[in-house]
């Protein structure tokens, strides 16, 4: 955050302070902050203020096709008695 010019650093000051969580993209490691948006949702972004679902190389791996199936839950072993 050091090196970023003063509208980068004010920005991800900001989202520092709005973000639920902060942690690394789980597929290409960039430092995030999750933002809880109106929706309920959490979006990841950017320390430039970027959608991460928008500029993340591997991105099309977290997206869901809408026209598959749901995914099964998982479900838990039985014990036998």
């Amino acid at each position: 955050m050091a090196d970023l010019p003063p509208i980068e650093k004010r920005l991800a000051a900001l989202l520092q302070l709005v973000a639920e969580e902060i942690r690394p993209c789980k597929a290409c490691g960039v430092q995030l902050a999750f933002v809880r948006h109106r929706n309920g949702k959490l979006t990841p972004y950017t320390y430039e203020a970027v959608n991460h679902f928008i500029d993340c190389p591997l991105a099309d791996g977290f997206r869901q096709d809408k026209k598959a199936p749901a995914r099964p839950l998982p479900t838990m072993p039985r014990i036998a008695k």
